[in-house]
């Protein structure tokens, strides 16, 4: 009899544990980016002060392709600057945070 008890107390606590670490957390839902984009963007890094200093923040329009999170930009345009012909970028997509680098 003792050694029955034992086996189902061992299963009830070993059914405890195994709910227990589930993963039931919060659960983040997928963002899709794709598509047209107005952004405020700060900059933190520069080769050239005439395009904006290091924590400018600037407005610009582009379109951005996401593909699971990791985020292509085209069509690059700073709001109230002469165009410049931006090279396609490229970045991450982080807890809504979007990082990228464009030349």
């Amino acid at each position: 009899m003792k050694k029955k008890s034992f086996l189902i107390i061992a299963f009830l606590i070993l059914a405890i544990f195994l709910v227990g670490c589930s993963g039931t957390g919060i659960i983040t839902p997928s963002i899709n980016l794709t598509g047209n984009w107005t952004m405020t963007n700060t900059t933190t890094y520069t080769t050239s002060s005439l395009i904006a200093d290091i924590g400018a923040v600037t407005t610009s329009k582009c379109n951005i392709v996401d593909d699971a999170g990791a985020i292509t930009i085209y069509n690059f345009k700073i709001i109230g600057q002469e165009y410049i012909d931006w090279n396609i970028g490229y970045g991450v997509l982080n807890n809504f945070n979007l990082t990228a680098n464009i030349s």
